[in-house]
């Protein structure tokens, strides 16, 4: 045999030790990639039973040797998660689910969209404001004491005073001639309520009026009432009764001299009303 043909088979030779060594490389990875996790009975897919039987060794029920696919000890979640994918997908790398679509909205549509109107500020309500005259001022009822009676009615008569009435909406501001302002509310048909409480003193002696104004503006004249009650604190007779107080309300368009009025009356009437001896109605 020639040299030139005995070179020759050994480079054949050595062409074919060489394929039969890759092929067996080849076939080893191929192996290797294709083993599933979780195909514990190596049946190229991962069935139900497969994953039961994966959870009850994560658990420790059953032996990792049931299931050699699941790899080496310790078998955590993530070799369940693998298993499950592997289910799904029949060993098979599961697919990219493709990016979710969203919609562009132009820049236009944009601010129409987010447009939030500016509020505005409602404007204050002109003031509606009457004058009227108060006169003919009565002790319609009490509980109280007799002589405290008899004062508040020396106190009343011939009282006469103006007020400013000042509306806004459904409310209403009542000034009278000393600058004293209650408040409360007017409703469609003029009907006014308003309330306050006067204190006055005298010698530690405290006199207490909580004081109710009903009266309907919508006519001329109206009669108002003032209904309230009367208590007193470190006084030397306890007082604790209640009256009505009635009086004409008159519009007017010009100012009047004041000579007092049912609130001046009661807020100055601790001095004239007390001490109170006589307790008898």
């Amino acid at each position: 045999m020639s040299r030139a043909i005995l070179e020759l088979r050994i480079r054949r030779l050595s062409f074919t030790a060489v394929a039969a060594c890759l092929l067996s490389v080849c076939v080893a990875g191929r192996s290797a990639a294709q083993t599933c996790v979780g195909d514990c009975r190596g049946q190229g897919r991962v069935s139900i039973s497969d994953l039961i039987l994966a959870v009850n060794i994560v658990l420790g029920v059953a032996p990792l040797d049931e299931c050699p696919s699941l790899g080496p000890a310790p078998v955590g979640i993530d070799r369940l998660i693998l298993s499950v994918n592997n289910a799904l997908c029949d060993c098979h790398m599961c697919p990219t689910p493709p990016p979710t679509r969203t919609s562009t909205v132009t820049a236009t549509a944009a601010a129409t969209a987010t447009h939030t109107p500016t509020p505005t500020a409602s404007p204050t309500p002109t003031a509606i404001v009457s004058t009227w005259r108060e006169n003919n001022l009565k002790l319609a009822s009490s509980t109280c004491p007799k002589q405290f009676n008899d004062q508040l009615r020396r106190l009343l008569a011939g009282v006469t005073t103006n007020y400013v009435v000042r509306q806004r909406g459904g409310n209403v501001e009542i000034e009278d001639e000393d600058g004293y302002v209650i408040s409360g509310t007017i409703d469609t048909d003029g009907n006014v309520q308003a309330s306050t409480v006067i204190t006055d003193s005298e010698d530690g002696c405290i006199l207490t009026f909580d004081v109710i104004l009903t009266v309907n503006l919508r006519g001329s004249p109206s009669t108002a009432t003032y209904t309230g009650g009367v208590t007193t604190m470190f006084c030397p007779v306890s007082v604790d009764c209640s009256l009505e107080v009635t009086s004409r309300w008159t519009r007017t368009s010009a100012a009047l001299r004041a000579h007092g009025s049912v609130l001046g009356a009661l807020r100055g009437s601790s001095r004239r009303l007390f001490p109170i001896h006589d307790t008898s109605p």
